[in-house]
């Protein structure tokens, strides 16, 4: 049995290291770009109160839509992190065990 747990710990120890070097990857680029995101939500945040306020109604829609899918983006960049995270710690617990 000790055989084909060592066996099986060298055949995904390449999955672990790509896992992990993915993982500080996406992490890296999220923090990047989440400065990046956070100054353009407030920007079309300024113009969607301005069209609000001048009442152009299909330009509210063109910037909420903006709005969301910075938004859906951020969000799936970490569901993408969280994912990799929980991947990474079942194999790590596994070369633990």
């Amino acid at each position: 049995m000790f055989i084909l747990k060592l066996i099986a710990k060298i055949a995904l120890l390449p999955m672990l290291l790509v896992l992990l070097t993915l993982h500080i990857l996406v992490k890296i680029s999220l923090n990047l770009a989440s400065i990046v995101a956070g100054g353009l939500i407030l920007v079309v945040f300024g113009c969607l109160v301005y069209v609000i306020v001048k009442a152009r109604w299909t330009d509210v829609l063109i910037l909420g839509l903006m709005e969301a899918t910075i938004v859906a983006v951020t969000f799936g960049a970490s569901m993408i992190t969280g994912l990799l995270d929980m991947a990474s710690d079942s194999l790590g617990s596994f070369f633990l065990s």
